[in-house]
């Protein structure tokens, strides 16, 4: 198991904990399987951006800011190597995958770019 990985599930316990949600509550609210949210507590499973973006549409907060902590907290150092991974990764996305992710993308240099100023 990963890092980020340990990271999405603490997002959802925390998420669950805010909204005094239980796990079954959360996967009712995003209109996820219970089974779905239980697998990717327990390990068993690492949840797709569909699943991450119904978690997040059911806790009304975007994408960018469920990673915000995990992103907060890692330092960047992109090689050439890792650019050619983050497209490999992107070109097996489904096209409506690909598209938040581009949104994501885009929204965090747009803030990024106004902070500057």
């Amino acid at each position: 198991m990963n890092d980020l990985q340990e990271y999405i599930i603490w997002k959802i316990n925390r998420l669950s904990d805010e909204k005094n949600w239980s796990i079954n509550r959360l996967a009712i609210e995003a209109n996820l399987t219970q089974s779905t949210l239980s697998n990717i507590i327990s390990k068993k499973a690492i949840p797709n951006i569909k699943t991450i973006d119904a978690i997040c549409h059911a806790c009304n907060i975007s994408i960018s800011a469920f990673f915000k902590d995990y992103s907060d907290n890692k330092t960047t150092n992109i090689s050439a190597e890792n650019e050619d991974d983050l497209l490999n990764y992107y070109r097996l996305l489904e096209k409506s995958e690909q598209y938040i992710m581009l949104t994501l993308v885009k929204n965090y240099v747009d803030n990024k770019s106004n902070n500057l100023k």
